[in-house]
């Protein structure tokens, strides 16, 4: 999955702290990979001044951008700590759906259905590597980061012991499944054993006549 369009912006997670980080200008080279974070700052979660502390963070990355509305909620990538991931290689059928497979071989392995799933792979053999995280954990971020003017738009992960190489994406909401497709000349409709009967009153009016 691309990361072409992704914030400039992403906020990380640690256990004591959020992190305000900035996407390096990529290098005239032909790698593919996205160019590192670059670290702005970080308040600690018992801060007494966590409110003020992270309105600074935000004012920082407005102050080096070219933000046009200082109010506007700030775009940003929530990159998911590490500890919140299933990190893990799968072997796929060759020939198969990779997505579909993916998803039937992660079935199982979390305690989430897998609509309930936010998964990325790579790999273009039969093994491949897989990031895997709760919807729910997606939202929680999101929900996290909107009050104090960030706006998540996309979510993904910096690996740090090479489990995944890029850094996988994850999408909040399932993709959309395609409703079957029906030739209205294959369908009908029978009536087998449906009675209607006869009202009484119309009954009596035809034996009247």
């Amino acid at each position: 999955m691309s990361l072409e369009s992704a914030p400039e912006y992403a906020l990380s997670f640690s256990q004591d702290a959020v992190h305000l980080l900035r996407r390096e200008k990529p290098a005239a080279t032909t790698d593919a990979a996205p160019a590192a974070w670059r670290h702005l700052g970080s308040v600690e979660f018992d801060s007494p001044a966590f409110h003020d502390d992270f309105a600074r963070l935000r004012g920082m990355a407005q102050a080096e951008g070219d933000a046009a509305d200082a109010a506007a909620p700030l775009p940003v990538t929530l990159l998911i700590p590490d500890d919140q991931i299933l990190y893990t290689t799968l072997t796929i059928a060759p020939g198969a759906d990779r997505e579909k497979a993916v998803a039937r071989a992660l079935d199982g392995l979390t305690p989430y259905a897998i609509d309930d799933l936010a998964f990325d792979w790579e790999g273009e053999g039969d093994n491949v590597r897989v990031a895997a995280v709760a919807r729910q954990t997606l939202r929680e971020a999101g929900d996290f980061a909107r009050p104090y003017g960030f706006d998540g738009q996309v979510f993904s992960a910096a690996p740090s012991d090479g489990s995944f190489s890029d850094e996988p994406v994850f999408a909040l909401q399932p993709a959309a499944r395609p409703r079957p497709t029906v030739d209205p000349a294959s369908v009908s409709v029978t009536a087998a054993g449906l009675l209607i009967e006869a009202d009484p009153q119309d009954e009596e009016a035809a034996d009247a006549g």
